[in-house]
């Protein structure tokens, strides 16, 4: 009995420590699958916003009959319920829990077919092409820390998405593209690579 007694006495240090760190670690993971779920919330209604602004794009299209700034959309009233236009005079944006949304217009035809896409305030939007293109793009603020998705949508309502930070360099650069990408997904020279959503097989889909 005594030896039973002192044996426990010895191992009971080793068993709370094990449950010690079997608790700290429970609690680690579910700080991280809450984190988790935060950052997919971030991304998912920046992609909801960019489709909100779509819309108000096409509606000012019919009203006037082509794509406008995020300065046109808030002067006639199209901007959508809730955004605020942040540095309207030099660099005009909204953004949206961490993510920063981008109206681009079409400024130079390429090859007959393949649209040069840009900030109205780096080149002036072509006024024929306007009435046919518009590229919007929800990146994060903080790749990696805001979100690990890009999105893009244009006037098709097809929805573009990058996925991750590629690398580094390209995830400090945090470019915009400068391409319609869907006349043209690989001219684009931000560094991302872009898919379209609806094309994207869900993970443990593909059969493999």
């Amino acid at each position: 009995m005594a030896v039973d007694a002192r044996r426990r006495e010895r191992t009971l240090p080793f068993v709370l420590v094990l449950l010690a760190v079997v608790a700290y670690a429970t609690w680690l993971l579910r700080g991280h699958a809450a984190e988790g779920r935060a950052l997919a919330s971030r991304e998912d209604r920046a992609r909801d916003a960019l489709v909100l602004v779509r819309e108000a794009q096409l509606a000012r299209r019919d009203a006037v009959g082509s794509f406008g700034t995020w300065a046109d959309l808030e002067r006639e009233a199209h901007l959508p319920a809730g955004m605020t236009l942040l540095d309207a005079h030099d660099d005009a944006h909204v953004v949206v829990d961490g993510y920063r949304l981008d109206v681009l217009l079409p400024w130079r035809l390429e090859a007959g077919r393949l649209v040069r896409v840009a900030r109205p305030t780096r080149h002036d939007p072509d006024p024929e092409l306007s009435t046919r293109h518009v590229l919007l793009v929800a990146r994060p603020l903080q790749p990696g820390k805001d979100g690990y998705r890009t999105y893009a949508t244009d006037e098709t309502g097809v929805v573009w998405i990058a996925e991750g930070v590629s690398d580094d360099i390209t995830a400090a650069r945090n470019l915009l593209p400068d391409a319609h990408l869907s006349t043209s997904a690989i001219a684009d020279t931000s560094g991302r690579v872009w898919h379209r959503l609806d094309k994207m097989v869900p993970f443990g889909e593909d059969g493999d």
